[in-house]
């Protein structure tokens, strides 16, 4: 295996790589199990808390507006003070977030609880490719982005499966938010011990830049901007999958509420290896520009033409977990951009991946509610042939958008891009 290691390049397989993939990976896991847990108690929130609708989906949703304020915030201070630092803060503030929840009896001090725990996963969304970019080599990027990206969507089937669970065996919203809080407590204390900033023998900053030198390498460069954009419209669209395919179902395809759940939970489930296997496949074969198109493309379709079906049979279900699977894998593909694009300097990637974190948070945020849902109104039907053209429109953008050739950055089409 060393004799395959190009020289020069041997920082990126340090064995302790796989140490710092587990450190993301817990907190990718730990936050968003603490985060969609509120969704599995939504009646029993409602209820104890005597919250409106409206209330209960602000509080639901928060923490990606946390991610919107925060990310770009997160990217720039990794950048300029260090990652390990800017996570292992950011972590303490949504132990204390979910402290606050924990004790909270009222839509305020849940909000702040919420909004809270959100931070850290800004700062790590923010900060994602950078990490990515240092420890591992670039034709592993796509594999090890797919599994930290996953890792957010397991943390969410465990708490969805996990929680009525813990209910029905007699525990209280205190008990179940004391086990999200210990879950955060660990992922963090794992991440100050065992985290470092950058494999032995990474090539050294020639400079510290300020702030605003780091902001300034990267605000200008219109394919981040393309990038993050299409991120914004993908991400809304993908979120909106999730927040309209029970009561969609229910209202209009006839399956119960259970019925329902189980079917969200089974997209879930597949949504995972999916995520993993088809982006590692595009990015082995080196066009991530086309690749991402092509499954955004396709997934699209694939929603529509499985919504579009009078009735929703097994085989019509298993075609709108693809399409929304396919859509779901846009994400670790296009968080790859930000560390490969032509023109971002390595030691600014933070920035970048800070600038397309808060388009992807404040796509999650208000896509849902505030454009296909203030457009549909109460027609939700409708919802999902909204969302297949807001998933065709990020896949125009992206064509906009250089190649990013892992497999060859000599390529034609990178050195062009670059030029």
């Amino acid at each position: 295996m060393a004799n395959n290691i190009p020289a020069g390049q041997e920082y990126y397989f340090r064995p302790y790589r796989w140490v710092i993939l587990v450190a993301i990976a817990l907190i990718q896991f730990t936050t968003n199990f603490a985060n969609i847990q509120i969704s599995a108690l939504a009646g029993n929130i409602i209820e104890a808390m005597n919250l409106t609708t409206a209330q209960f989906g602000a509080v639901a949703s928060c923490s990606f507006l946390g991610g919107a304020i925060f990310g770009f915030i997160c990217g720039n201070l990794g950048d300029r003070y260090g990652i390990k630092k800017v996570i292992a803060l950011t972590g303490v503030l949504s132990i204390v977030g979910a402290i606050i929840r924990v004790f909270s009896q009222n839509f305020v001090t849940l909000f702040i609880g919420m909004f809270l725990i959100g931070v850290v996963m800004a700062a790590l969304n923010a900060n994602s490719a950078k990490i990515i970019a240092r420890w591992f080599h670039p034709k592993q990027m796509g594999l090890i982005m797919s599994i930290y990206v996953a890792l957010s969507t397991v943390g969410a089937v465990v708490a969805l499966s996990s929680t009525p669970i813990l209910m029905a065996g007699g525990m209280d919203i205190r008990g179940i938010f004391i086990i999200g809080l210990v879950t955060v407590i660990i992922a963090v204390i794992v991440w100050v011990i065992l985290a470092r900033e950058k494999p032995e023998g990474y090539p050294e900053e020639t400079e510290v830049k300020s702030a605003a030198g780091y902001i300034k390498d990267v605000i200008g460069h219109k394919h981040l901007w393309l990038n993050s954009i299409a991120m914004f419209l993908m991400m809304g669209a993908f979120i909106s999958c999730s927040t309209y395919m029970v009561v969609g179902t229910v209202t209009y395809k006839g399956l119960t509420e259970i019925q329902a759940g189980a079917f969200s939970s089974i997209s879930a489930i597949v949504a995972v290896p999916l995520m993993i296997i088809v982006p590692a496949i595009i990015t082995k074969t080196g066009k991530i520009k086309g690749g991402t198109c092509l499954i955004l493309a396709v997934g699209a379709i694939l929603v529509s033409l499985a919504w579009s079906r009078p009735n929703f049979t097994v085989p019509v279900m298993a075609v709108m977990i693809i399409g929304i699977s396919l859509i779901g894998n846009g994400i670790p593909l296009m968080k790859q951009f930000p560390a490969y694009l032509p023109g971002i300097p390595q030691d600014s990637i933070g920035t970048a991946g800070g600038l397309q974190s808060t388009f992807q948070n404040l796509g999650a945020f208000l896509v849902p509610s505030y454009i296909l849902g203030a457009i549909v109104g109460a027609n939700i039907y409708i919802i999902f042939f909204g969302i297949t053209i807001v998933v065709l429109i990020a896949a125009l953008i992206m064509l906009f958008v250089p190649n990013i050739n892992i497999k060859n950055p000599d390529a034609p089409d990178a050195q062009a891009a670059e030029e």
